[in-house]
Parts: C-alpha cells; sequence; structure tokens
C-alpha cells in the first residue's frame, strides 16, 4: 500500500493547509518537468491529496495505512501493481485486504483533483458551502418577505388589511360556534335525546361549517388583492440575494458559505468568475427558489428536490453541478 504521506512529503498528523501547501509545491516541481517519469509521479500526487483532502477518505485510509504498516505491507506501487497482502494470510485474507487498500483509491480515481492547475474544493468543504448558502437564500425568499409584507400591505391597501381581520374575526367566531354546537350533540346523545333533537343540532352545526367555508373564500379572495405586494416583494428580495452571491463571488470568488468553509468560485480557466459569470451561475438557482416561493410550501419542497439535483456534483468528474456547467465554473481549493 502506497504511503500518502510519504509521497507529498508531510507527517500524518499534519492539517489540511499544510498538506495542501506541500502538494502544491510539490505539484509545481513534477509541472515543470515535462518528462514521462513526472507526469507519472504527478498522477500519483493527485490521488494523495484528493484522499487526504477530503475528511472522510482521510479518516478510511489513515485505517488501512495502520493496518498496512502493522502487517508490513507498506509500498509504492504504480497502477498496474498490487499492493502485497500480509504474511500469513490466506487468500481470503489477501483479497480483502487488497479490496479495502483500493477503495479509497478507486474513489480519488473517479474524480479529479484539480483543473488547470487549480486544486478543486473536497466534497466535504463545497457540500457544507452549498448548505450555507442555502440558508442565506432561504432567508431572503422564505423568511424575508413574511417580516416585509405585513407592513407593505397596511402601508398600501389598508382597506383590504381591515376586511381580512374583520373576515377573520368573523371567522373565528363561526369556528367557537361550531365546536359548541358539537359539545351540545354529545351532550344530547349522552343524554338519549330524542333523535328529532340530535338530527335539529346537527343541522345547526352543518350551518356553521357551511358559514365558516364562506369565509374562507371571501378571506382567499381578498387576499388576491395583495397578491401584487406579495409577488413584488418576493422579487425583490430574490434581486438582494442575487446581489448578495453574484457580487461577491464576482469578484472574490467568494459567497457567504465559500468563505466559512475556504473555499473559492472560479472560471474553469482558473480566473476569478466576473461578476458577469457569476451572475449567470446564480441566476437560475435564485429564480428556481423564488418561483417555489410563489408556488407555496409544497411547491418550494418540490422545485427544492429539483434544485438539488440539477446543483448535485457527486457524480461529475470535476465536481461540476448543472449550474457549473452552464456557467463554465469549478469550486476550488482555497
Amino acid at each position: 500500500m502506497e504511503d500518502y504521506y510519504r509521497l507529498i512529503g508531510v507527517s500524518p498528523d499534519a492539517d489540511r493547509e499544510v498538506i495542501r501547501d506541500a502538494y502544491r509545491v510539490r505539484k509545481g516541481e513534477l509541472d515543470a518537468t515535462a518528462t514521462d517519469d513526472a507526469r507519472a509521479e504527478a498522477s500519483r500526487l493527485n490521488r494523495a491529496w484528493n484522499v487526504l483532502s477530503d475528511e472522510r477518505q482521510r479518516d478510511r485510509y489513515d485505517a488501512q495505512l495502520a493496518d498496512a504498516k502493522a502487517n508490513g505491507s507498506v509500498e509504492e506501487y504504480d497502477d498496474d501493481d498490487e499492493p502485497a497482502p500480509a504474511r500469513g494470510w490466506g487468500a481470503r485474507g489477501a483479497r480483502g485486504a487488497r479490496q479495502r487498500s483500493e477503495r479509497p483509491m478507486r474513489q480519488a480515481m473517479a474524480q479529479e483533483t484539480e483543473m488547470n492547475g487549480v486544486p478543486l474544493a473536497a466534497n466535504r468543504d463545497r457540500a457544507f458551502a452549498m448548505a450555507i448558502d442555502g440558508f442565506v437564500l432561504f432567508f431572503f425568499v422564505l423568511i424575508l418577505p413574511q417580516f416585509v409584507v405585513p407592513p407593505v400591505a397596511d402601508a398600501q391597501k389598508p382597506e383590504v388589511v381591515d376586511q381580512i381581520e374583520v373576515l377573520n374575526d368573523e371567522r373565528d367566531a363561526r369556528v367557537e360556534e361550531f365546536r359548541d354546537k358539537e359539545d351540545e350533540i354529545d351532550a344530547a346523545t349522552e343524554s338519549n335525546k330524542s333523535p328529532d333533537e340530535i338530527a335539529a343540532l346537527e343541522q345547526e352545526r352543518d350551518e356553521l361549517d357551511d358559514q365558516v367555508k364562506a369565509l374562507d373564500d371571501e378571506i382567499a379572495d381578498e387576499q388576491k388583492k395583495l397578491s401584487g405586494i406579495y409577488f413584488t416583494v418576493v422579487g425583490v428580495a430574490a434581486f438582494l440575494a442575487l446581489l448578495v452571491f453574484a457580487i461577491p463571488a464576482g469578484t472574490s470568488g467568494k459567497t457567504p458559505g465559500k468563505a466559512l468553509r475556504r473555499v473559492r468560485l472560479r472560471r474553469e480557466t482558473g480566473e476569478l468568475p466576473g461578476v458577469f459569470v457569476a451572475l449567470r451561475r446564480y441566476v437560475p438557482i435564485v429564480v428556481v427558489v423564488a418561483f417555489g416561493m410563489l408556488l407555496g410550501p409544497v411547491g418550494l419542497i418540490a422545485l427544492m428536490v429539483v434544485l438539488f439535483g440539477v446543483t448535485s456534483y457527486t457524480r461529475n468528474p470535476r465536481r461540476q453541478g448543472w449550474h457549473d456547467r452552464w456557467a463554465r465554473t469549478i469550486v476550488a481549493a482555497d
């Protein structure tokens, strides 16, 4: 089994930043040497960085490396070679050890570690950055309008707001009467009242239920008169969200989530994206979430499921979601 720490030139207890710096120095030396041996060494170095830069892969690799050292099977080997099995093991044990030692390497080979000399962000860092940015986006399009719409509506259409309050009070009164009537029916049933008396009470209850439904329709009609204000507030909130994401992402490659996770948005060529490219990347995401907000909770959940699908990157060698491929961007290690 190959010792990735020795390959990069760091100690096994080195933190990610130290490993990253050592990897970049070693990679730069190999890139400056245009030989077949240097390219092969660079390929092995990339695999080592991809495993050690991801916390989960590194934990799994460390456990396998400890086992390999205990069994004396740590060695450097090429892609076509196989790690030496532990001495004294049967064929089955050797095969199991070989499969466990190759597992992180298969994961490393499934994804690229850099693009045009820029190290790609680890899956864990990118996922956390995306989650943080998702919370920020939800704040703008889901939470902020709930605080802004009521005072704006009260200022723009006070008569509609007042009418909705009157209808809501009347509805609450009818609902209370409905519950009281159900209690009367229960009491009449328990005291063995005549069927005619119980039927009369049930008819009164049904009439109250019809009144509640009619009030619900009236309230919905009045709320439609405020839909223009609601759509405007959500649109402004979505625009503000775009500014929060696109401007810092375009100028520095940093969004709130990326800044906290120490990753950076870049073009595929390695440069900072610029505001136009950042807008190209974030506009579809913000529009999808804002449109889901206008459809209500069910529509928002459905669209967020779709959004997660189009932004997922686990099956892409460069960890690019649909929005990255559309904007030709990558998320790089800082």
